[in-house]
């Protein structure tokens, strides 16, 4: 979406004589005004020399700014980016700079992404990232610096950016200068900018300095009250009189009440801490702190007296604090902020606290963040709380490490280990940290050992480290609640991959971590013929790997994420329109063939909806398809639904808000590309039409981006497009966004991090290697720095897979069980049913294993030896279902 706010320009500088229609006509020989203004005084009529001008789109705006300086009726006039009426008062929005403060930014921004990004605004001298003189640790902040002063403002307008995923917040860069004396209007600098060092006693801190006032705004703007005070209108009575606000004179009377106090002049309160006396007048800190105008202005003794004493807080933090109510600046270090923040709490100085929050955010590290997590539930500081936590689940492997993860109360593990939000490459982590917090204080902790390995999820985990790890540990060994733990995930492993899904408990449940490492895997294509190659880009690294190739050559294929696999359905193996599948397991990083659509495919399309796989009209060598199949993995079963209104093949498909869309594509019985869209309902399983694109689009690539529908390129007979439309699905109505750098049909669409990305593709004339991706925030598109090895159309549908490390044994079929028996490994069914026998002493002797005609394992049945069922004793498993024991009711 274009940002309207780019669009508009401030005319400065008018003759007085210069009227609406003389400024728009000077101003239309750069594009469509959609806005003219000259701004009059409202009680005099005349003009107050200074308007502003519309224009329909952006490019138009900057060609304005390019043709500048204008003379308009004799008078040069100066132009620049108009400031909202929200933003205007933020320090420094009107003054003109070329430099841009970057604020909040992660250790895996580099000064490179900065340009990349920024160079869409204008041309970019240089960036830096600021770092620790010693340490050289990045400090989380940096600056931009551009070519000129237009650019800057562009990408001021626009506060919050994503950089490698990451939103971070951009201000304009004001000298120090400029802010006290009220030319530039300046700002705070970012409450992210300490350095992410190793705790409390880790060193000094470079100094975080907050300027900022928690009642009275009074940093200066950059409008100078002599030559465009404010006018603030209303109804007619209040048109009859104007306001001048003056931005500055906040600012000069603080300045000047705190050096009447630093001569103890006018002063009428003492306030003491410890031996500390600090002299103030009562009016300024009843105007700044809550605390203090309920104490001078309600009934205590104290709203009368002198002297006041202030218990609870040391003379210097509150000598700091009252600074910081008469200057507005405050430095929050290392060495002060744990009794700062608690100080400004007292004093109901909300800023001071957040920024002391803000501060201790960016200090977060794997060494400190549960000190930090429980200093912020001690103070009530509800964000931080969740930051830290937060952070402390991405960085688990690195924080059981350290002291603090074994100092941690028994609640306070089992929380942290039962989060699903937990980062960690295996579960294996998780029992580490176990052991480890156990082992630290063995004596009296050893009696929590089954409290805590009820959040081990050790279903998950590989047979082999339960069979040579788990099973291996003395801990485990002599508590038997801990064997019925290893005897479920023992059992779960034996289980075929159908009767795994049909077990419901915490611990067979995967975890899902937020901001797992995202890769994009673009699947086969024609370059120019149909190929296997398989191609996958690492966001982190900027890289694109060649991986397992498919079985076979396929291209014109839908292709799609789910279940923790890549599916590569139907398409066109350069002879023959198939109906085969083939799916891609990452862990294994090989391709495996599952059941077969009942119509042959291709150039279809594919999507998941409620864990079913759609496979969506296409060609089937002979005619265009309306009929669409679905496939559950649960079942490796194919099955039709209700089918389209319309044939449709080269069909783009979504889905939004829980329901499936067929967008555009060929019509083979009319011959023509089609602009109609139609929507699925799975509840009701009808197929209907929804509002029509623009445009007639075969070819299409679709995306999905923060629930709305996009549509790029795509093609109508020879005519290949690079425009781009998008649907809401609330309107039912379709838009216009920018265009793309390419014309492409045939591409592959995915969103990741609140970027679409476009893939590959063909322009009418060759095969295209090159990805661009679209910002909705700027309504820009930009080209990836990296291509792909070769040029591919029909590649299908580039998918988002996410990295994990969970065994391959969680997927394991019975096939697998009888090849390893094969091999006599030590992962054989035989050899983990004697481990079950090993963990229940001598009660088991007898194995059963029973086998269907297709050689697949059914039912493992295990027996009990002797009169005695004990209650450990396991009974028999009918059909895969897990028995029911009451210490294995999670079965």
């Amino acid at each position: 979406m274009e940002n309207s706010q780019l669009c508009k320009l401030f005319i400065g500088g008018l003759n007085v004589q210069t009227s609406e229609s003389g400024l728009r006509g000077h101003f239309e020989a750069f594009g469509t005004l959609t806005d003219c203004v000259v701004v009059v005084n409202p009680q005099t009529k005349r003009s107050r020399c200074f308007g502003f001008v519309t224009y329909s789109n952006v490019e138009e705006a900057d060609a304005a700014m390019a043709a500048s300086p204008h003379a308009v009726d004799g008078n040069t006039v100066e132009l620049k980016r108009a400031v909202s009426r929200e933003d205007s008062a933020r320090p420094g929005a009107h003054a003109k700079v070329k430099k841009l403060f970057v604020g909040g930014l992660k250790g895996d921004v580099a000064e490179g992404d900065l340009i990349e990004h920024f160079s869409q605004f204008g041309t970019v001298e240089k960036a830096e990232i600021i770092a620790d003189k010693q340490s050289g640790k990045k400090r989380g902040f940096g600056f931009v610096y551009f070519q000129n002063h237009d650019a800057a403002d562009k990408a001021a307008v626009v506060k919050f950016h994503p950089i490698q995923g990451h939103r971070v917040e951009v201000k304009k860069a004001v000298p120090k200068e400029d802010i006290h004396s009220g030319g530039g209007g300046g700002g705070s600098r970012s409450s992210r900018g300490g350095r992410g060092g190793r705790g409390r006693g880790g060193g000094r801190s470079i100094p975080y300095r907050f300027k900022g006032s928690d009642v009275l705004n009074f940093i200066p703007y950059s409008i100078k009250p002599s030559s465009q005070p404010l006018i603030q209108t209303g109804d007619d009575e209040k048109n009859q009189r104007t306001i001048t606000v003056n931005p500055a004179h906040m600012g000069k009377a603080f300045k000047v009440m705190n050096e009447l106090r630093s001569k103890q002049l006018l002063c009428d309160v003492m306030i003491v801490a410890e031996d500390v006396e600090i002299e103030a007048h009562r009016v300024v800190l009843a105007a700044c702190s809550p605390y203090f105008c309920a104490m001078f202005t309600g009934d205590m003794s104290e709203s009368k007296a002198k002297k006041i004493e202030i218990k609870d807080v040391d003379g210097q933090t509150l000598s700091k604090l009252i600074d910081y109510i008469y200057t507005a600046e405050i430095e929050v270090t290392e060495e002060n902020v744990q009794v700062l923040l608690p100080a400004a709490s007292l004093l109901q100085l909300m800023d001071v606290r957040q920024n002391c929050c803000d501060f201790l955010q960016s200090q977060l590290h794997p060494t400190n963040c549960l000190g930090i997590r429980a200093f912020a539930d001690v103070h009530t500081c509800t964000d931080l709380l969740q930051q830290a936590n937060a952070y402390a689940e991405q960085h688990f492997p690195e924080v059981m490490l350290g002291e603090e993860f074994l100092s941690l109360s028994l609640d306070q593990v089992c929380s942290l280990i039962s989060s699903d939000k937990l980062t960690v490459s295996s579960e294996e982590k998780v029992f580490e940290a176990v052991i480890s917090w156990i082992n630290y204080e063995k004596e009296t902790r050893l009696e929590h050992m089954a409290k805590l390995m009820e959040h081990v999820r050790l279903p998950l985990l590989p047979r082999d480290y339960l069979v040579q790890t788990v099973e291996e540990e003395a801990l485990i060994k002599n508590n038997n609640t801990c064997k019925d733990f290893l005897i479920e995930a023992m059992k779960y492993h034996l289980l075929p991959l159908d009767q795994r899904l049909l077990i419901k408990n915490p611990r067979t449940k995967p975890r899902t971590p937020v901001s797992l490492p995202k890769v994009m895997i673009v699947v086969g294509g024609q370059a120019p013929k149909a190929i296997r190659s398989v191609e996958c880009y690492d966001f982190e690294e900027d890289r694109w790997d060649q991986i397992a190739e498919l079985p076979s050559r396929r291209c014109r294929a839908g292709v799609v994420f789910m279940a923790g696999h890549v599916y590569a359905v139907g398409g066109f193996n350069g002879s023959l329109r198939v109906r085969t599948v083939d799916v891609y397991d990452g862990v294994k990083d090989q391709w495996t063939s599952i059941a077969s659509m009942q119509e042959r495919r291709s150039t279809l399309g594919a999507a998941v909806l409620n864990d079913l796989l759609y496979a969506v009209g296409g060609f089937d060598g002979s005619t265009g398809l309306a009929s669409v199949e679905a496939y559950s993995y649960k079942t490796n079963e194919w099955f039709f639904v209700a089918p389209m209104n319309t044939r449709r093949s080269s069909v783009g498909v979504g889905v939004v808000e829980g329901k499936l869309y067929a967008v555009g594509g060929y019509d083979g019985a009319s011959r023509q590309c089609l602009s109609t869209v139609e929507q699925y309902n799975p509840a009701t399983n009808e197929w209907t039409y929804v509002a029509d694109m623009s445009t007639r689009r075969s070819g299409a690539g679709v995306g999905v981006l923060s629930g709305q529908l996009y549509a790029t390129g795509g093609h109508d007979g020879p005519l290949v497009r690079k425009s781009v439309e998008v649907y809401d699905p609330g309107t039912n109505t379709w838009k216009q966004v920018a265009d793309m750098n390419m014309c492409r049909r045939n591409a592959g669409v995915c969103a990741v991090n609140g970027l679409l990305y476009v893939v590959g593709g063909d322009d009418g004339s060759c095969n295209l290697a090159s990805v661009e991706y679209y910002n909705p925030v700027t309504d820009k598109w930009t080209l990836l720095p990296t291509n792909m090895s070769t040029g591919r159309s029909y590649a299908a549908l580039p998918v988002v897979y996410l990295k994990s490390d969970h065994s391959d044994e969680m997927e394991l079929q019975p096939k697998d069980i009888e090849r390893n028996e094969k091999k006599d490994s030590i992962f054989s069914t035989a050899h983990v049913v004697r481990r079950l026998q090993q963990c229940c002493g001598s009660l088991m002797t007898t194995i059963l294993l029973k086998e269907s005609d297709g050689g697949k394992s059914d039912d493992i049945s295990l027996y009990p030896m002797g009169p005695l069922l004990l209650e450990r004793c396991l009974e028999p498993v009918p059909s895969g279902v897990l028995s029911k024991t009451p210490e294995l009711e999670h079965f």
